[in-house]
Order: C-alpha cells, then sequence, then structure tokens
C-alpha cells in the first residue's frame, strides 16, 4: 500500500485497495501528498479506474480542502464516508466534490461557520477576508448541488460547534437524493444508466438481485465518469501538478496561502 504522510497533525493519505483513502485532520502540504500519489502507478490505477475517495475527518484547513477537492470534482471522483467514520467541516467540501456520493450507515457529515487560524490577526482585514472565504465556501456548495437546508445549518452553526448529521436526517429532511451527488452529472447518469437500483419508494423492498444490479449500475457510471473526463483532462493534469491556485482564489478570494481554516 502506497502511504503519503508527513508532520504530525496531517491527513494520511493512501491508496486501498482501488480507492484513495484520506484520514486525519486536513492541512497544508495535503495537497501535494495527493498530488504526489496520483503520480505514483498504484494512485493513478485507483484515480483511474474507480475515482473513489474514502473519508474519515474531522475537519482542517478550508483552503487545502479546496485545492483537493477541485482534484474529485475535475475527476468526477466519488466520495464516500464509511459506516460509522465521520466528515466534518473542511472535509465536507471534498465530500461535496464528489460527483456521485454517499455516507455508510452511522456515518456522520458536519458543517459549521468557517473560522480563521488561530495565529491569524483578529483585525478588519482578516474579518473581511473571513466573510469572503465563508461566502465563497456556501457558493461552491451551492454549485455542488449542496442543498439549502445544509448550508444554512453551516451558516447558523457556530464555528466552536459542529452540525451533526446523517442519512436519517437527510431522509426526514427529503435531500438524501440531492446529496447523493451532483445534479448534472447525476442527471446524466440517470439518462444513460437509469435510477439506482438501491433507489427503491417507500415501502419497497430490494430484489433478490439488486446487489448484482447495483453493481451493474455503478460500472455504467463509471462509464459515464470516464467519459466526462476527457474534457476537462488538460486541467486536470494542471491540477494534479504544481499550478491550481487560480480556482482557489476565485472561490475564497484569499491567496493559495490563505490561512482560513473550518475550525
Amino acid at each position: 500500500m502506497v502511504v503519503w504522510t508527513s508532520q504530525a497533525g496531517a491527513a494520511t493519505i493512501a491508496v486501498q485497495g482501488s480507492a484513495i483513502r484520506i484520514t486525519g485532520q486536513i492541512e497544508i502540504g495535503d495537497l501535494r501528498k495527493l498530488q504526489d500519489l496520483l503520480w505514483t502507478a498504484d494512485g493513478m490505477r485507483a484515480f483511474s479506474s474507480t475515482g473513489t475517495f474514502i473519508l474519515d475527518s474531522s475537519g482542517g484547513r478550508v483552503v487545502e480542502a479546496l485545492k483537493i477537492a477541485q482534484i474529485v470534482e475535475l475527476g468526477f471522483g466519488t466520495t464516500v464516508v464509511p459506516a460509522g467514520s465521520k466528515c466534518y467541516s473542511a472535509c465536507f467540501l471534498v465530500f461535496a466534490a464528489g460527483s456521485y456520493r454517499s455516507a455508510g450507515e452511522g456515518a456522520a457529515l458536519g458543517v459549521h461557520q468557517v473560522a480563521m487560524a488561530k495565529s491569524s490577526p483578529k483585525d478588519a482585514a482578516s474579518a473581511a477576508s473571513l466573510l469572503r472565504v465563508g461566502t465563497g465556501v456556501a457558493s461552491y456548495l451551492k454549485s455542488r448541488g449542496i442543498p439549502h437546508q445544509v448550508i444554512d445549518k453551516m451558516n447558523s452553526t457556530p464555528a466552536s460547534d459542529m452540525f451533526a448529521f446523517g442519512n436519517r436526517w437527510m431522509m426526514d429532511q427529503g435531500i438524501d437524493d440531492q446529496m447523493g451527488g451532483e445534479p448534472r452529472f447525476m442527471a446524466l447518469v440517470h439518462q444513460r444508466c437509469g435510477q439506482d437500483p438501491h433507489d427503491l419508494e417507500p415501502g419497497r423492498t430490494p430484489a433478490a438481485d439488486s446487489p448484482a444490479l447495483h453493481h451493474s449500475w455503478l460500472g455504467c457510471m463509471a462509464l459515464v465518469r470516464n467519459h466526462s473526463r476527457t474534457a476537462g483532462r488538460p486541467y486536470l493534469l494542471e491540477l494534479m501538478g504544481v499550478r491550481q491556485d487560480a480556482r482557489t482564489r476565485e472561490i475564497t478570494g484569499l491567496s493559495a496561502e490563505g490561512r482560513g481554516r473550518s475550525r
């Protein structure tokens, strides 16, 4: 297994089977670790074959998470929070970047207001930067099809607190389908592949061949994803390299070394 990790407290980024797993706090330098991993044979194989990112993180640096999210987004990646795992705060930006998203039984997602790093000065300029980052984060989530119920909770939950939620809350809010993927991509998948056999009407029970049908549907979705990737391939290669700060500045209004963090 290929593993990239560095300073204490930073995320561990590793190939796990046919997926890439990101665990721990997202800190400055984690983008580079992901880029380095993607240029290894195992990393490129995982990214090219399934494009799946397994997430288990309590948050970290917003700007660094947005940079990682861009790779996931332009790669039409799948983001998964396994059963019993969490994806809070800055990690949620990476989760939202997935074209197809899923949270396992007992998995927890979490959002709250953006906060500046403790080392940042407490002045008017910092407050203005914080406002720009918060507005940019909300706009980014909206662009990825994250419903307003989640964004409203993010905006209303203090940075010192966390609004944690899972599949039950999403179902109660009627947003579980929206949370399952980026709307334009999922519309294309449904057009080409039909509805996911796991998406049942209330009261229906899975057919005996449901797992096989779901596996076939995921294969069809992978073909749609790989076809969609080709249009953005030159920029994706740039993201996997070093020069990829323009989109981050566009979202946050900060320099590439911005200090914004989510907790």
